[in-house]
């Protein structure tokens, strides 16, 4: 398995076999990038480079100079898979720590 940035594509394919809600849609990204607010496209690929996992991150501001991370209704996974969201909580951690300014993540499931 490998954590990384998922492409637009990668992330519009994974969400129509596994679609959960609205929020975790490539529309968000691209109306969230629109209107200056970041957002990331995270997940986990299988050692065939399929994608097994995806998460769409949202940015926001918080005391004006740190900020917090959001997901709403995701990460979409495999829940019961106990390696796998190990796995992916692990190294979203991960990758979040390595941005500045980070104070903490917010998952709503």
């Amino acid at each position: 398995m490998k954590f990384s940035t998922l492409s637009e594509e990668e992330f519009t394919n994974y969400t129509k076999k596994h679609f959960k809600h609205y929020t975790q849609s490539i529309e968000l990204y691209n109306y969230r990038n629109k209107i200056n607010h970041e957002a990331h496209i995270v997940g986990v690929k299988n050692d065939k480079n399929e994608v097994i996992a995806a998460c769409l991150l949202t940015e926001a501001r918080i005391f004006k100079f740190y900020k917090y991370f959001y997901s709403h209704r995701g990460p979409l996974l495999d829940y019961f898979d106990a390696k796998l969201v190990c796995y992916f909580f692990k190294e979203l951690s991960k990758f979040i720590y390595k941005i500045e300014e980070y104070l903490f993540l917010l998952i709503h499931i």
